[in-house]
């Protein structure tokens, strides 16, 4: 059964000495599938307007499912670096993300995740370090 739910990204990128930041406000709905949780909603950021977005929250790992003109499966685990396809219209960008800290605090009606990490280019170059912050509530 799911639960309607507000939803709050933001979202902090350093490249360099270089600090862009994102915020989003938007509802969705909240899965759990035998302590599975699964946070669905339609993006409506500039450039990812329409692009259907899930969250799945397995133990302490974190993935970011998106399927539309952006399309990827980002995996946020603390153990260990991980690589993956970022695929968009114009192309196929290979990256790879290293978490530094990570904190999961889930459940059917609210949570909040937060992701420390850096994402990399294929050749191992650090592109920006990257700060994520993901809250929803019951509405």
């Amino acid at each position: 059964m799911s639960q309607a739910v507000k939803i709050s990204i933001d979202s902090i990128q350093y490249e360099g000495e270089e600090k862009s930041q994102i915020t989003s406000d938007i509802r969705g709905n909240v899965y759990d599938k035998g302590g599975v949780y699964y946070i669905k909603y339609e993006d409506n950021l500039e450039g990812l307007k329409g692009v259907k977005t899930t969250l799945k929250v397995k133990d302490d790992i974190l993935s970011i499912i998106r399927q539309g003109k952006v399309r990827s499966i980002q995996e946020f685990n603390a153990q260990e670096k991980t690589d993956f396809e970022y695929k968009t219209q114009y192309g196929v960008l290979n990256l790879g993300i290293e978490v530094h800290r990570m904190g999961i605090d889930v459940g059917p009606s609210s949570g909040r995740i937060k992701v420390d990490y850096n994402l990399y280019d294929q050749e191992g170059r650090v592109i920006s370090r990257n700060t994520l912050n993901i809250s929803y509530e019951e509405e």
